[in-house]
């Protein structure tokens, strides 16, 4: 990281940064509120390449904060830093390549100092929020429970269309309000739901069964509504990959995207080592499946919990 001192703004006008080639304050081009919130929704899509080229042409982006949606339909707040760090769009090997989160920090430290990148870093991870996040976790598990119980009970279509609509209605009101601080998607909600989902596995009648099929279309694929744009692009690249995500969000048949209206509908999305596939039935077991994803999402989080941040 660099040890630069936070420049004045002052400064910044007096070196080579030109007011006319900068975009954010040429209001003749873009409003600046408008050109804020085209960089900001780059950032929450996971559009990297074009949020470092923006980032090169006026480095002040990176002071500014907005609210933008996702994808998934959440309303988030923040800075381009604090959006890529609440949607973990970090890299799961930081020696070897940079994600969003790394990329932007390399830029924010570059030009404004170890000193506003800690602020924006603090901003989104306040004091106490991980007991937010253990009870949103909390939450998210009971839902699920609550959902795989039902389906098991149910004794007719009418009784498993209840159940999916109750879980639907959950994870419509907890992603309905504005985030601002901790993370936007718990990951753990999908890992639990695919080991769930193998130990319902017989007990739902196996393969290609009704229960099954429901669980594996509108139970995984309602939750993969809500993925965060860099998850989304790690299903469609394969997460059992050790690579740079390539930022597509097009499942291998190279013309549905992931977040295609019909996801959690009539199908779901099934990653493997080639890419994402859209699957309408279940396969007989997620196990591969739940693994490939679970060591994923650790290898993310293990280089930050012994460094002096954490993502």
């Amino acid at each position: 990281m660099s040890g630069n001192r936070n420049p004045n703004p002052d400064e910044l006008k007096k070196s080579n940064f030109d007011p006319k080639s900068c975009g954010l304050y040429t209001l003749f081009k873009t409003p600046a509120s408008e050109h804020v919130h085209q960089f900001l929704t780059h950032v929450v899509r996971g559009e990297k390449a074009e949020v470092e080229a923006m980032i090169q042409r006026d480095p002040r982006l990176l002071l500014e904060k907005m609210q933008v949606k996702d994808e998934a339909g959440r309303t988030i707040y923040g800075t381009a830093y604090q959006i890529a760090l609440g949607a973990k769009d970090v890299s799961p090997y930081p020696g070897q390549f940079e994600e969003m989160a790394e990329m932007i920090e390399r830029h924010l430290a570059k030009h404004f100092g170890e000193e506003e990148r800690n602020k924006q870093y603090n901003e989104q991870f306040p004091e106490g929020f991980e007991k937010e996040e253990e009870a949103r976790k909390q939450r998210d598990l009971d839902a699920l429970q609550k959902l795989f119980k039902a389906i098991d009970k149910a004794k007719n279509d009418h009784e498993l269309d209840d159940a999916i609509k109750v879980f639907k209605q959950y994870l419509e009101k907890e992603n309905t309000r504005e985030f601002k601080t901790g993370y936007h998607f718990n990951e753990d909600l999908f890992i639990e739901a695919m080991e769930l989902y193998d130990r319902y596995y017989n007990k739902f009648g196996g393969f290609n069964s009704k229960k099954n099929n429901l669980v594996a279309v509108k139970g995984f694929g309602g939750i993969e509504g809500y993925f965060p744009a860099n998850m989304a692009q790690a299903m469609c690249d394969g997460v059992g990959k050790k690579q740079q995500l390539t930022r597509s969000k097009l499942l291998d048949d190279k013309k549905t995207c992931f977040f295609d209206p019909n996801l959690g509908v009539s199908h779901f999305v099934y990653s493997y080592y080639g890419g994402g596939r859209s699957c309408r039935r279940a396969y007989i077991h997620c196990d591969a499946a739940s693994r490939d994803f679970k060591t994923y999402v650790e290898q993310k989080q293990k280089p930050y919990q012994v460094a002096k941040y954490r993502y």
